[in-house]
């Protein structure tokens, strides 16, 4: 799919340049080719952004299966189960540094906290649980500023958890 959508990319660059030949002649193409390729990036870089957040809504929505608290069904779990692990494998392809290293120490978080849960208290499981969620919120933020939202003024902080 990839390749397909760059060979589509490679002949919509060779169409609007060769129209910006026949439209404005040899004379002014170079110009008119410096501007047409500049178009393009554009467009790319738009597409790009779209992939992401198409990862990014599908990253936090399967994410759902850390924080939800009273749990799946055994083939709701593993449907959603399945569904993080695209949507994680996509965010390696997708992501940026940031955004992978704020999901990375989440995941590691998880790991350790599995791991350790039978030996703690309610008191230290309550904790964790406040800390899962400000590194949850982390990755949400992260995601934000990786789409185009670098100067928001949002904190973890401001990221709510709501039980129904």
């Amino acid at each position: 799919m990839n390749i397909l959508l760059q060979i589509v990319e490679i002949i919509l660059l060779g169409l609007l340049l060769i129209m910006i030949f026949f439209k404005k002649g040899i004379n002014d193409s170079l110009s008119g080719g410096i501007g047409a390729l500049a178009d393009f990036k554009k467009y790319k870089n738009q597409d790009k952004l779209v992939q992401k957040r198409d990862v990014y809504i599908e990253l936090v929505n399967s994410m759902r299966i850390f924080i939800k608290d009273d749990g799946f069904n055994a083939h709701e779990s593993r449907d959603n189960q399945r569904k993080f692990l695209k949507a994680y494998d996509q965010s390696w392809l997708w992501s940026s540094d940031r955004v992978q290293h704020s999901l990375s120490e989440y995941m590691q978080f998880k790991i350790t906290y599995n791991e350790q849960i039978e030996k703690l208290s309610d008191e230290e499981k309550n904790q964790k649980k406040l800390e899962e969620q400000k590194l949850f919120a982390k990755c949400v933020l992260e995601m934000r500023k990786d789409i185009g939202f670098q100067d928001t003024d949002l904190t973890v902080e401001d990221y709510k958890f709501i039980k129904f």
